[in-house]
């Protein structure tokens, strides 16, 4: 996507590090599990987290070997969001340049897969860019996956 500019095409190339590693575990039996679920979130929606950032945690889910709450240190093999059209595709793109949308191919996500670029132990800078995406409307549901050793 070019700069300051929406694409409705919303296909940018993708720099090929992880990002095909499977569904954005919305099929998993964690999918519905949320950071605010585990009785660590104090913000609520919108709230202020991490130096002043702010931040909607309950967007963030967690699947397979993944545990929130979404935070400086959590690890995230994958960050994902299924978008529901090419226009949210391009707002999570202007949100956070560090998501790359494209046309999905991952089961149960029938628009297009977003996936953020290098993800792993989160730091404040990452944390700050998925934050971003998290304060969306309408608020996107973000997949943190860990996959097995």
């Amino acid at each position: 996507m070019g700069e300051g500019g929406a694409s409705h095409d919303a296909r940018p190339a993708r720099d090929g590090a992880g990002d095909r590693q499977g569904p954005d575990g919305g099929a998993t039996a964690d999918a519905g599990r949320r950071s605010s679920d585990a009785g660590q979130d104090a913000l609520g929606e919108a709230g202020s987290a991490d130096g002043g950032i702010r931040c909607n945690p309950d967007a963030v889910r967690f699947a397979y070997l993944a545990r929130g709450p979404l935070q400086v240190g959590t690890l995230c093999d994958r960050v994902a969001v299924c978008a529901r059209d090419a226009d949210e595709a391009s707002r999570i793109m202007e949100a956070s340049s560090r998501f790359d949308c494209r046309e999905s191919d991952v089961p149960g996500c029938s628009g297009f897969d977003c996936v953020y670029r290098s993800p792993g132990v989160i730091d404040a800078a990452e944390f700050a860019e998925i934050c971003a995406v998290t304060l969306l409307t309408p608020t996107p549901h973000i997949a943190c996956v860990v996959y097995g050793p």
